[in-house]
């Protein structure tokens, strides 16, 4: 089976800690996602794409519609971890997405994937990308998934190599945006690479 299986949360919620939740993106999260970029003036990110506030529901219309494709399945990531520095258990911390489904290849890439400021370094993204490769992997059966990355932006690379991607080096003048060619950073987990991703993932622990 080489496309998106019906969603079933099970397979979208960890276990262990920190617990995180990915639920598929609607309408109604607009809302919250709409203060959560606010908080810190997160949308500013040069190096991510991350709405404003206004352009919150507009991010979500566009997100639904490429669903609706059959191509991108978009999620917002909860994390359900107690803490008094938290603003509320169970709110909505950030999001995430598949795209660019390719059946025929079996490839997936994730992306499009941002946190709130209080929930990094928590383990909270590691757990978000754990739960995509296992549904990449496991239940869909893919046998490639890509991460394309601002070059600028070595946070998201450390952390990709952190997890066990490859880096397979830089797309040159891979997208234009804003009247400008823009570099890109590409990383790659192969089906060969899972089991040793999968156990180097389920060992980190906050």
């Amino acid at each position: 089976m080489h496309s998106y299986l019906p969603f079933d949360a099970a397979r979208f919620c960890t276990q262990w800690l920190p617990r995180v939740v990915l639920e598929p993106m609607c309408e109604d999260h607009a809302q919250e996602l709409a203060r959560l970029v606010a908080v810190d003036d997160l949308f500013r990110n040069p190096h991510v794409y991350i709405p404003s506030p206004d352009d919150v529901p507009a991010f979500v219309a566009n997100a639904l519609g490429d669903a609706a494709s059959g191509h991108t399945r978009a999620f917002v990531i909860r994390w359900l971890d107690t803490s008094p520095t938290l603003p509320a258990n169970g709110n909505i911390v950030g999001c995430t997405r598949f795209f660019q489904l390719a059946p025929r290849h079996r490839r997936v890439q994730i992306g499009v994937t941002w946190l709130a400021l209080h929930a990094r370094r928590t383990g909270v993204n590691r757990a978000a990308k754990w739960l995509l490769l296992r549904e990449a992997f496991e239940a869909m059966h893919l046998q490639r998934v890509e991460f394309f990355v601002h070059p600028a932006n070595i946070e998201s690379r450390t952390a990709l190599l952190g997890m066990g991607a490859t880096f397979e080096g830089i797309l040159r003048k891979h997208l234009y945006i804003n009247g400008a060619a823009r570099d890109t950073a590409m990383y790659s987990v192969v089906d060969d690479d899972w089991s040793k991703v999968n156990a180097k993932l389920m060992g980190v622990r906050p």
